[in-house]
């Protein structure tokens, strides 16, 4: 990436440190993500009825535990970095001093408002909770259970005083009789259409004798001969049960019919409970019952809610902290190239290339010191050439060299050192001379 500063020059491969920390930046945020989808995980989770199910608990503590080894991993990462950037600032590694800027500015940045959120959103929580289990919501589900079982409860005490009154009747106009079993199945058809009941059962010696029911019911409601309800009301004890008939329910009120004291029949009148009634009473009565568990579990409630909070608090605090080594890194190891750059340019090496140029600021330094060594090479590399050229000149010229300074021409020999004479004598060249002279 252009401009980055962890990108190696063209041609070469990415360095191991900087593979090393791409690759700790990938792990910290596939901890951070994994730290908060399991956190939401968990509440998501199908709860049963009572304290939780085996499966569910068990599911509950793997994620619990994942999340805080998940945790322990973040905060070993980040810690690790810290750490690291404390022992640079002691060594005096250039760039530690503004890369600790820049991390604890970014951190406390992140830490106001992360914290103040986080309390704003406890106190929240906490009262939201409170709400939810005080004495008005708490009386308000407790009377729409009651209103549900009292009319199940007057639909079956309805259906019973029905029951005796023709137990009373079979037994006064002696119905149960064998040879008149046309009069009682007559009987029964009329009292149901009269009483506009739903069904009419009478029951003796293991067998229905009489059956009535409305026409528009579904099939198959009835009772059998040996069903519970009936054997135990055989016994001389009056019962009455609510039945599921497929999502609809059955109020069945039984009524034994006794002579000197023992059941010889049984009458059953069935109240039909439409589904929307049904499954009404049912949310009802499933939703209180939901409340009263929450209502023991609040503080449990509260510690979760609380626990979801501190975790994405931290994150977000990691989050910041990474972010900050992150963009400290990719203005202060441009620099430190830069200055070691700079140290070794004055030190004579005009050979440095710093990687990372680009078109944002320190991309357009790093271009521009590329660029001045570059030109400060060919500089170099003219004046080298000039200076042998000279050198060269200078050897080479028999005649005398004139040069001015500020106090005029002066006159000097070629190469401007000693020469010898032919005679052996040495010759060299006195400024303002026009003539050299021997010298001994």
């Amino acid at each position: 990436m252009p401009g980055s500063p962890d990108s190696p020059p063209p041609g070469q491969a990415a360095p191991p440190e900087s593979r090393r920390r791409r690759l700790e930046g990938l792990i910290i945020v596939a901890t951070a993500l994994a730290v908060v989808l399991f956190a939401i995980f968990e509440f998501h989770l199908p709860q049963s009825p009572g304290t939780g199910s085996v499966g569910t608990n068990a599911v509950l503590v793997v994620l619990i535990n994942l999340n805080m080894i998940l945790l322990i991993l973040l905060v070993f990462l980040v810690g690790r970095n810290i750490v690291k950037l404390i022992f640079e600032r002691r060594r005096r590694i250039a760039g530690a001093h503004l890369r600790t800027r820049l991390v604890g500015a970014f951190v406390g940045v992140a830490l106001l408002p992360a914290t103040l959120l986080f309390l704003v959103a406890l106190v929240f929580v906490g009262n939201s909770i409170e709400r939810w289990f005080n004495e008005q919501v708490e009386s308000s589900l407790a009377g729409s259970r009651e209103v549900a079982q009292t009319y199940y409860r007057g639909l079956g005490e309805t259906a019973r005083g029905f029951a005796r009154g023709l137990a009373e009747r079979l037994y006064a106009e002696g119905l149960l009789a064998p040879e008149r079993r046309d009069a009682l199945k007559r009987f029964v058809e009329q009292r149901r259409a009269e009483y506009q009941l739903d069904v009419v059962e009478v029951f003796a010696r293991g067998q229905a004798i009489a059956r009535s029911r409305r026409s528009e019911l579904p099939g198959g409601i009835g009772l059998v001969p040996w069903s519970d309800l009936v054997r135990r009301v055989g016994e001389g004890l009056e019962a009455t049960v609510v039945d599921a008939a497929g999502e609809a329910d059955m109020i069945r009120a039984a009524v034994p019919v006794l002579v000197d004291g023992r059941a010889v029949a049984v009458v059953v009148v069935d109240t039909y409970v439409p589904n929307s009634v049904a499954k009404r009473r049912e949310e009802i009565s499933r939703a209180y019952d939901e409340y009263v568990r929450l209502k023991v579990q609040r503080q449990p409630i509260k510690t979760a809610y609380t626990i979801t909070l501190g975790l994405a608090t931290v994150v977000v605090l990691f989050a910041a902290t990474w972010v900050g080594f992150y963009i400290a890194r990719r203005i202060t190891v441009p620099i430190q190239r830069l200055a070691e750059g700079t140290r070794a340019v004055a030190q004579g090496d005009l050979d440095q290339r710093i990687p990372g140029e680009g078109h944002d600021e320190i991309g357009t330094l790093v271009t521009a010191f590329n660029r001045m060594t570059a030109e400060l090479k060919t500089s170099r590399t003219e004046l080298d050439s000039r200076r042998r050229y000279l050198e060269i000149l200078l050897a080479n010229i028999t005649a005398g060299v004139i040069s001015t300074d500020a106090e005029g021409p002066r006159r000097r020999c070629s190469a401007c050192g000693p020469r010898r004479a032919s005679g052996g004598r040495s010759m060299r060249c006195s400024p303002g001379s026009r003539t050299p002279r021997s010298a001994s």
